[in-house]
């Protein structure tokens, strides 16, 4: 690796001529987006619930048993080192992972049991579906800046990682609304892990549910030219 200063005046001729150029500049946008699976699993068997102490891993589990279906609900522990071995078998339907909803779990303890539940299904050679679950993590509207839960967003890096080392493996990312009560935040999950549509990045905002979409960009007009520290390029 070697290490280059880079003027600024250099780094405005660049960025003004290729302002027009395509696929140069990519961004992530939110779009609206009804759930567009045909029809819920009817299969029988039972989920694994990592649930957080705030209502939704519970009201969750009720849901689900409502519907037939056996639960095993396991609560956060302490650290990476105490994770319980899970009590996954071949008629396990899934993996719902909650404990991010607990504010005060460490982030390694978030990634470190994503982790481990990833090593297990792979160890024990079952193939089930992964959901990871956070809230307010994602910046989908304007309003979610003041609130972004950051601490919890490195989830949502680590289950992209997870989508295509083990896609097998994934259910997907649901980042859930602050402001919405536990027994709505559970439905929205609930219609997910129950009749997903190859969808592995979503959010739900004021009952709305958004997908995950990288759109071309373009840098807006500038009046004039960027005021650039001088910086090191690698």
């Amino acid at each position: 690796m070697s290490l280059k200063r880079a003027r600024s005046q250099s780094l405005n001729a660049i960025v003004t001529s290729d302002r027009r150029s395509p696929n140069w500049l990519y961004q992530i946008q939110w779009q609206l987006q009804a759930n567009t699976a045909t029809q819920a699993t009817t299969k029988l068997g039972y989920w694994i619930i990592l649930s957080d102490r705030t209502g939704v891993g519970d009201a969750l589990a009720l849901k689900l048993k409502q519907l037939g279906q056996g639960v095993e609900i396991i609560y956060a522990a302490n650290s990476v080192s105490e994770f319980p071995h899970l009590p996954i078998s071949s008629s396990c339907l899934g993996v719902v992972y909650l404990w991010s909803l607990d504010s005060s779990l460490p982030v390694e303890t978030n990634t470190g049991s994503l982790v481990k539940i990833v090593q297990q299904l792979i160890a024990d050679r079952i193939e089930v579906p992964l959901w990871s679950i956070t809230q307010n993590s994602q910046a989908i509207l304007k309003t979610d800046l003041k609130e972004t839960a950051l601490e919890t967003s490195c989830l949502w890096g680590l289950g992209k990682v997870i989508a295509l080392e083990h896609p097998e493996l994934w259910g997907g990312s649901i980042d859930l609304d602050i402001t919405t009560n536990f027994a709505d935040s559970a439905d929205s999950i609930l219609q997910e892990i129950l009749a997903p549509d190859r969808e592995f990045q979503l959010a739900f905002r004021q009952g709305k549910r958004y997908v995950s979409r990288l759109i071309e960009s373009q840098l807006p007009s500038l009046g004039q030219q960027f005021s650039l520290h001088p910086m090191v390029l690698i």
